[in-house]
Order: C-alpha cells, then structure tokens, then sequence
C-alpha cells in the first residue's frame, strides 16, 4: 500500500434517499413523472430504467462489510419520507453492519420546522464522525 487506504470509513446521512424506487410513492408523487428530482438523476422516470434506478440505491449496496452508518431524519420531511432512512437501517441491520438511526418528530427536509432538531443532527454527526474517525 502506498498511502491511505480508501475505503469508506464511516457514513453520516442526513435525509438521505436510499431507494430511488420508491422516493416518489414515499411521498405521494408519480413515480413516472420526467421531472422528478429522480428521473433527472437517472436520464429517464424510474419506472422506465428500473436497473439504474436499483444500482443508483444504497440499499442494494448493503453488505456486511458496511461501515458504521448514522442516518438522521425528519418525520415531517415532505421531500423525502423518513422510510427511506428507515429502510436503509433496517437492511444495513439485517446484514449485521452498525447503524444509528434517529427519527425527529416535527422536523421537515433540511430540519425546517425544528431548529432544535439541526442543532442535535450536527452535535451527533460531529461526535459520531469524531469517533468513528478518531479526530
């Protein structure tokens, strides 16, 4: 080896979407629509490449092999349904990696609705990451 290893050490989620399949019916939207934030991504509505949209999902990535996960969500957030976060925990859980979850009641997309609730992301993220990376 010739320097740092480049493996992922740790994973600090905010809001996250992690199964671009079902991003739009979490929320009530059409999963067809070519404007969504995930048709953009992809090039096309997600119905239409369903194998894109699957190798664009961290849940299809999980492997016991995972580095420590903290997954930190709204739920209120309109944007991005909580069962996002929810699901990606339970996968990475099923395949015996270490993950955090904690759901905020009342907090919307980027916290909106719950300033106390940023506040408390970023006080966890900063001690997850510090000890998780030994800062």
């Amino acid at each position: 080896m010739t320097g740092p290893s480049s493996a992922v050490a740790a994973v600090a989620a905010w809001y996250a979407p992690s199964d671009l399949r079902t991003v739009a019916a979490g929320i009530g939207a059409d999963p067809a629509d070519p404007a969504s934030r995930e048709a953009l991504l992809l090039g096309a509505p997600v119905p239409s490449v369903p194998d894109a949209a699957a190798q664009a999902s961290p849940v299809t990535h999980v492997s016991p092999g995972a580095p420590p996960f903290l997954l930190l969500h709204g739920r209120a957030d309109r944007l991005i349904a909580c069962a996002q976060s929810e699901r990606l925990s339970e996968e990475l859980r099923g395949a015996g990696a270490e993950v955090d979850l904690h759901l905020y009641d009342g907090a919307d997309h980027m916290w909106l609705g719950d300033p106390e609730a940023a506040r408390d992301a970023l006080d966890r993220t900063i001690a997850f990451l510090r000890d998780r990376l030994h800062a």
